[in-house]
């Protein structure tokens, strides 16, 4: 479908000319309906065969857990004003893997990151701990999970008679 939506979106160019140079893919709009609705059943299809492996989380945790905290310890840093604190934490996590060592441990061999990396968690209501069981980290998800929730919720009000 992509080549027939590119050039439908590039027919809309001449759609006030009148050289009916847009007519061979104005054609086609149906079969965009057609394969959009098919997308989408097969999409639910899909979705709803999903089911969460307990185990297999529990297993990834153990063995990488630390390194789900790349993404909020490089936020952590970066708000402490460390400019290339992705690059530091990407750096740090490749560490941690090849020597199999806790990043945690490589964090305070750093006494000014670990510094900074404190005061930032301190400030954000978390504590070394934060390291210890990645799995209780959960950032924003559940607020912003609210919030698309109440969005939407609003948005459907208008469909209703």
């Amino acid at each position: 479908f992509a080549p027939r939506i590119i050039s439908f979106y590039m027919d809309q160019i001449s759609e006030h000319q009148r050289d009916l140079s847009n007519s061979a893919s104005s054609r086609f709009v149906a079969d965009f309906i057609a394969g959009f609705s098919f997308a989408t059943e097969r999409m639910c299809s899909i979705t709803q065969k999903l089911e969460v492996s307990h185990l297999q989380l529990q297993h990834n945790l153990q063995h990488l857990g630390e390194l789900v905290l790349a993404e909020p310890l490089y936020i952590l840093i970066s708000l402490g004003g460390i400019d290339d604190a992705h690059e530091v934490v990407r750096r740090l996590s490749l560490q941690s893997q090849n020597e199999q060592k806790p990043l945690i441990e490589l964090l305070k061999k750093d006494k000014g990151l670990w510094k900074i990396l404190q005061r930032q968690l301190s400030e954000s209501g978390y504590t070394e701990d934060f390291f210890v069981r990645p799995e209780l980290y959960l950032g924003r998800c559940v607020q912003r999970c609210k919030e698309i929730c109440e969005y939407y919720r609003a948005d459907l009000q208008k469909f209703k008679p």
